[in-house]
């Protein structure tokens, strides 16, 4: 990284050098010195040298570098997703389950005194799995965790750079996705001038086979009594 950040610097240098040459033998040259090219010259080096302390001062994007996984790893976060779906769709209670590679992204609890709450879903990223666990008791509170499997994109582990689900209670109970994130992937590949004289057949960005969509997971443990309103049929029962 370091040699990179001097390479401007040493081709600004090359160019000066080149520049000042030209420059120290315009005298010679009658044509070129009627056309005065020593001083067009001069003003052009002093433009690059402006522009190369002005190219250091612009913001530069965040970049980051990510986590590579192995293709084991990512076999492994597939099969856990798949595991975790699975569990949910025969309603089982996720917090027993003990799933190798599900973590829990986010927990909290909320305060509810109401009888009744009306489930509103919106801005998720696709299909979102609610599990409902009733207590035995009414406590006045609305716990809630999320669970989720690692996202994997091009063997990046791309899992802390999505959000939490976002649960409130106003005028009802709001589920919806945080903030979307723009991620831009950059990747390197052989032409195919040159990888069609060698074995290397190269990639394709963004095959299936090299990434994973983590799954996710809400599993609500709502109050005895609490009647929850669901017009759209997100929500599944855990079975007793």
């Amino acid at each position: 990284m370091i040699v990179t950040a001097f390479v401007p610097l040493v081709l600004l240098l090359v160019i000066i050098t080149l520049i000042y040459l030209f420059v120290k033998n315009i005298g010679r040259v009658p044509l070129l010195q009627k056309l005065k090219l020593k001083w067009i010259l001069a003003i052009y080096g002093a433009i690059l040298l402006a522009a190369l302390i002005f190219s250091y001062l612009l913001p530069v994007g965040k970049s980051v570098e990510y986590q590579t996984v192995s293709d084991t790893e990512r076999d492994l976060a597939e099969k856990a997703g798949e595991m975790l779906v699975k569990a949910a769709y025969n309603r089982k209670n996720i917090s027993e389950e003990n799933i190798a590679g599900v973590n829990i992204k986010n927990e909290s609890t909320i305060p509810f005194e109401g009888k009744q709450l009306k489930l509103s879903v919106e801005d998720t990223y696709g299909p979102i799995t609610i599990l409902v666990e009733r207590k035995l008791e009414n406590d006045n509170e609305i716990e809630y965790i999320e669970f989720e499997t690692r996202t994997i994109i091009e063997n990046l582990d791309l899992s802390e750079e999505i959000g939490p689900i976002s649960v409130t209670v106003q005028e009802d109970l709001r589920i919806m996705n945080s903030d979307f994130e723009d991620i831009n992937i950059g990747m390197f590949d052989k032409e195919f001038t040159i990888s069609q004289f060698t074995s290397d057949e190269g990639f394709e960005l963004f095959d299936d086979s090299h990434h994973v969509w983590g799954e996710h997971v809400l599993f609500l443990r709502i109050p005895k009594d609490l009647e929850l309103v669901d017009k759209y049929d997100y929500v599944q029962y855990v079975t007793e």
